[in-house]
């Protein structure tokens, strides 16, 4: 792979490979949008990295260096990858919408709405456990052991908590 790597960029740097710098840059342009529309969701990064993409293939080698040869990127090729590289990006766009619409399943937010029990219980203090873990929870409504919560906030490590319907 290295030797690859260094046998294009001589032959880019000898002029045997007349690479047009504008159009290597569209098409490393049209990569990064392409890339960064899966993390902003939008749609307008990715329409114009395929665009960047589609026009820095066409404009990827400069004819007037070519010496007489005809170095050219041919057109199916073209047309194949930009539609691999839009098929590509909606089948990641539609993957990241969905897991966007997905419960959060991990994190402080995830114990919010969970239900517990009550372990022990004081003067609007006590102790529950949510989620197979013990944690200091406050209520203004009455709760003996062993009744069923639910958790509505939590601040730092400490749950608010209201009876369940069925308690």
């Amino acid at each position: 792979m290295i030797g690859a790597i260094s046998l294009l960029l001589a032959l880019a740097a000898l002029s045997v490979m007349p690479f047009d710098f504008a159009g290597l840059s569209l098409l490393a342009l049209g990569i990064v949008l392409m890339l960064a529309e899966t993390f902003t969701g939008i749609g307008a990064l990715g329409l114009g990295g395929l665009a960047a993409f589609a026009a820095g293939s066409i404009l990827l080698f400069d004819p007037d260096a070519a010496r007489g040869v005809a170095y050219r990127v041919a057109w199916p090729v073209v047309v194949g990858a930009t539609l691999a590289s839009g098929l590509f990006l909606m089948f990641g766009l539609a993957l990241a919408l969905r897991a966007r619409r997905l419960p959060v399943r991990g994190g402080p937010e995830r114990i919010i709405g969970a239900a517990g029990t009550v372990l022990a219980w004081t003067d609007g203090v006590g102790t529950v456990r949510v989620a197979g873990e013990d944690w200091s929870a406050r209520s203004a409504s009455p709760l003996h052991p062993g009744d069923a919560i639910r958790v509505v906030a939590r601040t730092r490590l400490t749950l608010s908590v209201e009876p369940t319907s069925g308690s």
